[in-house]
């Protein structure tokens, strides 16, 4: 009988792309959304994420408070994803 790797890897599996259900065994991986930076005028960074199909912004004076900002950002979106 096929192990569950042998299939996933075989040359005619072509479900690649909508494949996202781990193996047994291996762990689920989920990707963090990309923040989106935009430098304002006034040289404050516009930082953005997107989950869910829903974003939230802040502003933030300098780049090294980017991903500082990460974790605010998607307690606002878990927020109104739940309104």
């Amino acid at each position: 009988m096929n192990q569950h790797k042998d299939i996933r890897n075989d040359e005619d599996y072509d479900d690649w792309e909508y494949g996202t259900e781990p193996l047994p065994g291996e762990p689920w991986i989920v990707s963090e959304p990309e923040l989106e930076l935009e430098t304002m005028p006034d040289d404050q960074v516009k930082v953005c994420l997107t989950d869910r199909g829903i974003t939230a912004c802040t502003y933030v004076s300098s780049m090294h408070l980017v991903e500082d900002k990460r974790k605010q950002l998607k307690a606002a979106i878990n927020r109104q994803f739940e309104e």
